[in-house]
């Protein structure tokens, strides 16, 4: 049988170099996908002074965003080469965070909110084809399970450290 020919799933998922490189990319995303979900709101409202309410106008515009222009996004980079849009849709996950260090205005966590959400839009399902892509047939639910898996660490973390 095909599945025969393969090793049996989480080893054959751990040999497989090109993937558990994807992995280890998703662990970084999903890390900052937690600090928006976690770390930020936290900071809004301690931090930069934030009201409740205001945190809870300005989060809705994830979304917002999400409704209104994941397939328009999707579609608009499905022509940029997989990796790139990969790299590309991190970097705009993560980067947008450096501006809390100089800006302290709601503003700035809009603006962070807006290009952070643009990465994530991107990142989702170009991580999740990827996955798709690299797995075997007969081990794709395999793979998609340890891409899944991947949030629970940095999600473990946040909670861990807001327990402490």
């Amino acid at each position: 049988t095909p599945v025969a020919e393969h090793q049996p799933g989480l080893r054959h998922v751990a040999r497989d170099r090109p993937f558990v490189l994807l992995l280890l990319s998703c662990l970084l995303a999903y890390g900052d996908y937690c600090a928006f979900e976690t770390v930020l709101p936290v900071i809004a409202v301690t931090v930069y002074d934030l009201g409740s309410s205001t945190w809870g106008l300005l989060i809705a515009i994830s979304p917002l965003l999400v409704v209104l222009g994941q397939l328009r996004l999707t579609r608009a980079t499905s022509r940029i080469p997989t990796a790139e849009r990969l790299a590309g849709a991190t970097l705009l996950m993560g980067l947008p965070f450096l501006a809390l260090l100089r800006a302290h205005s709601a503003l700035a966590i809009v603006l962070l909110i807006v290009v952070f959400m643009l990465g994530e839009m991107v990142w989702m399902p170009t991580s999740q084809t990827v996955a798709a892509r690299l797995a075997p047939d007969e081990l794709r639910g395999t793979y998609l399970g340890a891409l899944a898996a991947m949030t629970g660490l940095p999600e473990s973390a946040a909670q861990k450290s807001f327990s402490s």
